[in-house]
């Protein structure tokens, strides 16, 4: 097959060389993003915590490496597991067979449906009932005057509940909406940021071939990968390496594309996909399926969308690097993440990801003259969360 080089080595070993390790944005706290809702497929994976807006729902036998949590109704499939905490502001169900190792704490009706696992404790502003085999190994709280239910195979009866700490599960509720705003604000700065780095090298609308670029700016109206190629990412061994791809409208990978860093000795790269802005609001980006869970698609970098981002059967998006054990991150700042079956997102024992700060920096480009663009500053979080 044909490779295509992009090189652009003045522009990157000037860019490369400052970029900053300082720390900044919320949004960091969490791999996925999504400003309306969030839905995951039977058996997909995210590492990291994963907020949504609206309704955040995750399919039978998926895994959450991390906190759940949902500005409407939460739902965990059977058989899901979440490592830190299941959060909703109003309704909140784990179906049969699921695993919380944290809490779970739901603004209005809770349910622990047939052979849960709670290892923390069970809140909810209004009723809460506890399916038929079902263990709670914390404390049972259920709203004022409202019904408690358990199953007389569970550990727990309904003389255990307890009225809920109102002001506690306000503040629980409080912080997802605060965390939500907080975190798409850095998010809207990031994409601001990135973007005022300009075009640098222009893209063609689809890459057909196996290619190589070296680290830089890159842009396009849209931009699109064709099925089975892959686009390697030469660090060059230098400290610091990074890519920006500004993309206007639509990122589309085709299915069983392999975006991949290579000679990056220091383990620090950076890979940011920047699809839409405010000037062209609206980008989407489609990551397209793997053949099955062994033939994937596997893309590197952070994704930023405007709209929405579809993420498909047995695609994986992760870190470039593993410097601080950091995740990949997909967002959207208007929309909905989805995540489909068998597809993970973010890498085995990452923490947080790293959102840009807009700030100044000057670039030689070709010994021709002094421009100013924004710099990527990093956030590098220290949250652990369990790994299963």
């Amino acid at each position: 097959m044909k490779r295509a080089i992009c090189a652009v080595p003045l522009l990157a070993a000037v860019f490369c060389g400052s970029a900053s390790a300082g720390l900044i944005g919320s949004a960091a706290d969490f791999t996925v993003l999504a400003n309306t809702y969030n839905s995951g497929g039977d058996h997909s994976i995210v590492h990291g915590n994963v907020i949504a807006k609206t309704y955040a729902s995750t399919g039978n036998g998926s895994t959450i490496n991390g906190d759940y949590r949902s500005g409407d109704v939460l739902t965990l499939g059977d058989g899901a597991t979440v490592t830190g905490n299941a959060q909703s502001i109003e309704a909140g169900t784990a179906t049969a067979n699921t695993k919380v190792y944290g809490n779970l704490e739901v603004g209005g009706v809770g349910t622990m449906g047939d052979s849960s696992t709670v290892n923390g404790n069970f809140i909810s502003g209004l009723d809460g009932t506890i399916g038929a085999n079902a263990v709670l190994d914390g404390s049972w709280e259920v709203g004022a005057g409202s019904v408690a239910a358990a199953s007389a195979s569970s550990n727990k009866v309904a003389s255990d509940a307890v009225d809920t700490d109102t002001a506690y599960l306000n503040s629980v509720k409080q912080a997802i909406t605060d965390d939500m705003a907080e975190a798409t604000n850095d998010l809207i700065d990031a994409k601001a940021a990135l973007t005022a780095m300009g075009t640098g090298t222009a893209l063609a609308a689809t890459m057909t071939v196996d290619s190589t670029f070296y680290a830089g700016i890159y842009s396009a109206a849209s931009w699109s990968t064709t099925a089975g190629t892959t686009l390697t990412l030469d660090a060059q061994s230098q400290s610091d390496a990074m890519w920006v791809f500004n993309i206007s409208d639509i990122l589309a990978f085709g299915g069983v594309t392999t975006v991949e860093v290579v000679n990056d000795i220091f383990d620090n790269a950076e890979v940011w996909w920047n699809v839409g802005s405010v000037a062209s609001p609206g980008g989407y980006v489609s990551v397209g399926a793997g053949a099955d869970i062994n033939d994937r698609t596997n893309l590197v970098g952070t994704i930023i969308a405007d709209t929405y981002v579809d993420v498909y059967a047995h695609a994986t998006v992760s870190a470039a690097s593993t410097f601080g054990e950091t995740c990949g991150g997909v967002y959207s700042t208007t929309s909905f993440v989805a995540i489909h079956a068998g597809a993970i997102v973010g890498g085995e024992g990452c923490q947080s990801n790293e959102i840009p700060e807009p700030e100044t920096y000057t670039l030689l480009l070709s010994g021709l003259s002094l421009m100013s663009f924004g710099f990527i500053k990093r956030r590098r979080t220290r949250k652990t969360t369990k790994t299963v």
